[in-house]
């Protein structure tokens, strides 16, 4: 398991910092591939598809409340960042895991409303009332608080979801972006495009991160 984990913390090196202090430990004492907040980040957003299911044939969330939501909890993220980074505060690891949740959870819901909009735009319910837009968004805070309850309390267990939850954020992007491009004819040649994308990115990727590795244990030693 050591070489897998040791294939990981190189791969994901790109992403990250890594600095150890601003990050977690797993329950067998292995450093988290990124940092409290960007694990947050990208554990959010993976646990958003669990809507999935309720919004599998029909998105039925008010979009609007969500993109308010998700700059809301962008600027709270900014924040506590810029702050702890300017010196001007302290800050934690449950507080970067905290607001790095957050926004990786509303990020995740505002990706599968663009991915309805733009392939089943007939697919999205508008049609809500002022107290349903209340309801719903209140609904989707307290999902998300409890998402991030469980998560937190069983973080040092999470250390290879938070490996997949990053696959899984890039996987997306790059879905997504070869989606438009490949909107209009998507046949043998999407699949053969996506596929190529995603190797080649996590290729150079694993490759930046051997580079970043090398340089940092040249400036330390």
């Amino acid at each position: 398991m050591e070489k897998v984990y040791d294939f990981f913390f190189t791969l994901f090196s790109p992403f990250c910092h890594q600095i150890t202090e601003r990050s977690f430990q797993s329950f067998d004492g292995y450093q988290f591939f990124v940092c409290s907040r960007d694990t947050g980040t990208y554990l959010g957003f993976l646990l958003s598809y669990t809507l999935y299911f309720y919004n599998k044939s029909l998105f039925r969330l008010p979009i609007i409340p969500i993109v308010i939501l998700f700059f809301v909890h962008l600027l709270v993220f900014g924040l506590d960042g810029v702050s702890s980074y300017a010196g001007w505060r302290e800050t934690n690891n449950l507080i970067r895991y905290f607001t790095g949740f957050y926004l990786g959870f509303f990020l995740g819901i505002v990706f599968q409303y663009v991915e309805f909009f733009l392939f089943k735009p007939s697919n999205i319910s508008y049609n809500f009332n002022k107290n349903e837009y209340f309801y719903k968004t209140f609904m989707l805070e307290l999902y998300c608080s409890l998402l991030f309850t469980v998560t937190f309390v069983s973080i040092p267990y999470l250390l290879y979801l938070t490996a997949f939850a990053i696959i899984f954020y890039v996987y997306k992007i790059v879905k997504l972006v070869l989606n438009v491009l490949f909107m209009l004819n998507r046949g043998f040649y999407y699949y053969v495009a996506f596929f190529l994308v995603f190797v080649i990115f996590f290729v150079s990727i694993f490759i930046t991160g051997i580079y970043k590795i090398n340089v940092v244990h040249k400036l330390y030693h």
